[in-house]
């Protein structure tokens, strides 16, 4: 007995002798178990008569059927036509909220001095202009000021981890 836990190849012959005996005896199992279904569902004779219609069975499925489909397009249209009353709902409450809206920007309109959208004298446009190429001057400084700057590994930034 101490041979065979020693001896790890005779180990793996023995297993593997088990289980293909447990797998053949399993298939024989299926096979039985396949075979008698087949067995009792085929008749005893084969019939090669037409089967017999029954014009009133045949009547009545048809009137079924059509029973079926009317219930479910009365379903379809129920469901389509309550959809339309909520979207017919939201499209009402929609429009009521852009007339408030409207109502208050025509309000406030009133009030509020009128200004044009461009700026009215030379001078302003020129510090429009000046204020956007100051921007721009700023934003080239920091990206010049990162290359020109120190090298990364002098100065490396340590994670939380490195600690």
């Amino acid at each position: 007995m101490r041979v065979l836990f020693e001896n790890p190849i005779i180990l793996f012959l023995i297993i593997t002798a088990i289980s293909t005996l447990f797998k053949k005896r399993k298939e024989k199992e299926n096979n039985n178990r396949k075979t008698a279904p087949n067995q009792q569902q085929t008749p005893m004779r084969p019939s090669t008569e037409k089967p017999i219609q029954d014009p009133y069975f045949e009547a009545r499925k048809f009137e079924d059927e059509e029973i079926q489909a009317r219930n479910v397009t009365d379903l379809i249209e129920k469901e389509y036509l309550e959809k339309k009353k909520r979207a017919e709902a939201k499209i009402k409450a929609l429009k009521e909220q852009q007339r408030n809206a409207e109502k208050k920007a025509q309000a406030i309109q009133a009030t509020a001095p009128i200004r044009t959208l461009q700026p009215s004298s030379p001078l302003e446009r020129e510090n429009k202009a000046n204020q956007s190429t100051r921007e721009q001057k700023l934003v080239d400084g920091i990206i010049w000021s990162e290359i020109l700057g120190p090298p990364r590994a002098r100065n490396p930034h340590r994670s939380i981890k490195g600690k």
